[in-house]
């Protein structure tokens, strides 16, 4: 008999430890928090502006060309420094003979200046030919 009595009372002071400890957890200092009186986080704005570029590249084998800044996708770290990868339209010139061309490129930007290697494909040969150099940027 003693057994079934102290099972209530068992379950009666088990849920008031629980709500003791829930109250506790609701009111401590750590959690309780006063308005907000910092102003708000700033709005970034979308920056829109244009950009050219011009270069030239060598694979020193009787090829150059010369670039001229087309869409590109870059990662910036900050105002001077961005890497990335894009498309030249160029002026490719193998061998004497010039042709236009769609150059593809990873670039390295520092300030005004650009550092690139684009590939070129060759429909006569089906190959590829790579080339590097660097570019000036305006804006």
């Amino acid at each position: 008999m003693n057994a079934a009595k102290a099972e209530p009372f068992y379950f009666y002071g088990k849920g008031l430890f629980m709500v003791f400890v829930l109250l506790i957890a609701f009111m401590s200092p750590g959690k309780v928090q006063a308005q907000d009186t910092a102003p708000a986080a700033e709005r970034k704005v979308l920056n829109l502006a244009l950009e050219g570029m011009v270069g030239i590249t060598t694979n020193a084998r009787n090829t150059f060309a010369i670039n001229v800044g087309g869409p590109n996708i870059r990662l910036k770290f900050n105002s001077n420094f961005s890497i990335g990868a894009g498309a030249l339209p160029s002026l490719l010139v193998v061998k004497g003979q010039a042709e236009p061309k769609l150059g593809l490129a990873p670039r390295v930007d520092y300030k005004n200046l650009v550092f690139m290697a684009p590939a070129y494909h060759r429909s006569s040969d089906h190959s590829w030919t790579w080339t590097y150099g660097i570019g000036y940027k305006f804006h």
